[in-house]
């Protein structure tokens, strides 16, 4: 926690492994590879 600042300025995130549950609670559904693919050629 002490590096928390150094890690957010720097980008160096093996100091401070943040941001990964902020993330994971965005996600609303999941979906299969052929489906994404399909969305992103259509």
């Amino acid at each position: 926690m002490m590096k928390m600042g150094e890690a957010w300025r720097s980008g160096n995130f093996d100091l401070f492994p943040a941001g990964g549950g902020q993330v994971s609670a965005s996600i609303t559904e999941i979906k299969s590879v052929k489906d994404i693919i399909e969305e992103m050629v259509s």
